[in-house]
């Protein structure tokens, strides 16, 4: 009689506890962020090596891609952000705060990855006397044994895709050395980061060194920010949020609508934003589609409105 009573003590804490929870704490799980990589800037010295920043943000998105943690867009997508923040003054821009979110743009990434390769550069330790010339498609080669050294540095960025603010930012080195029998390599016009011949190189195995160490800082970063969506329609106590089945979002999940309030001082667009949250109410998802779901509205403190952003916290 008395475990009877215990184990209907216990089915009536754990239906209580089910209740009371909402559907994305009670699964332990929070939905995939949306992330944008951005083209970097070459600030190298091998400013010949043309589509060098391209190719390098391409190898992490794709590598950030295949991690199935987060949903990478294409930077198709995102032309007009671009567009936008080449009107914000000074050579630090995409690091800097941005004039995005004054502009009141519905951004669908919820961060920017950016960079800046600031070193770029082989150099050679010692070589033989002996050299033939050989012309490939890849470049100009003239081939013996040396020893090289490869050298590669990037200025890296997670910045808030709403305020432009740098969430975490950070300088990634990768070094290489080896005995090679290409050098003296001309590059030609575009940048082949994926080609077997440069893989194998100093300067090669210092680039993957570099698009390795970042991808695992960006999922470390990105470990540590709340899943955010936003609103993009509201129809009486209806809204649309910008992620669905593709982000992980489940029927009856309950997110925290939160609106932010920006004060913003324009110097000539060397742009200053302060960012502060509000609590505007709850939705309870309870339709999902692949790209977006619907909500009901609920817990009202203010109106919903397009652009307030929901959070799992």
């Amino acid at each position: 009689m008395r475990r009877a009573i215990s184990i209907a003590v216990l089915l009536a804490v754990l239906v209580s506890f089910l209740l009371v929870s909402s559907p994305a704490e009670s699964q332990g799980r929070d939905p995939k962020k949306t992330i944008a990589v951005l083209d970097f800037d070459n600030k190298s010295d091998a400013l010949g090596y043309v589509g060098l920043g391209d190719a390098f943000s391409d190898q992490i998105g794709e590598a950030l891609s295949k991690t199935s943690r987060f949903i990478v867009l294409n930077k198709e997508d995102l032309k007009f952000v671009v567009a936008e923040q080449e009107d914000v003054k000074g050579p630090d821009r995409y690091f800097s705060k941005s004039i995005v979110a004054v502009k009141d743009k519905m951004i669908p990434a919820q961060v920017f990855i950016r960079g800046v390769i600031t070193e770029f550069e082989s150099r050679t330790k010692y070589r033989d006397s002996d050299m033939e010339m050989i012309d490939s498609e890849w470049g100009n080669y003239a081939v013996n044994n040396e020893r090289e050294a490869g050298y590669v540095t990037l200025l890296l960025a997670i910045v808030d895709s709403t305020t432009g603010e740098v969430l975490y930012s950070k300088k990634i080195k990768g070094e290489a050395e080896g005995i090679v029998k290409i050098f003296d390599y001309t590059y030609k016009e575009e940048a082949n980061l994926d080609n077997r011949n440069f893989k194998k190189t100093p300067i090669g195995r210092a680039t993957q060194i570099v698009i390795d160490n970042s991808v695992e800082y960006i999922k470390d970063r990105l470990s540590r920010i709340s899943w955010e969506g936003k609103i993009t329609k509201v129809e009486d106590s209806t809204c649309y949020i910008n992620a669905g089945e593709k982000t992980g979002i489940k029927k009856g999940d309950v997110f925290i609508v939160y609106r932010g309030v920006y004060t913003v001082a324009d110097s000539d667009k060397d742009v200053s934003m302060d960012v502060a949250k509000i609590k505007v109410g709850t939705v309870q998802v309870y339709e999902v589609e692949e790209d977006f779901s619907k909500a009901k509205i609920s817990g009202l403190t203010r109106k919903v409105k397009e652009g307030d952003v929901v959070s799992v916290q």
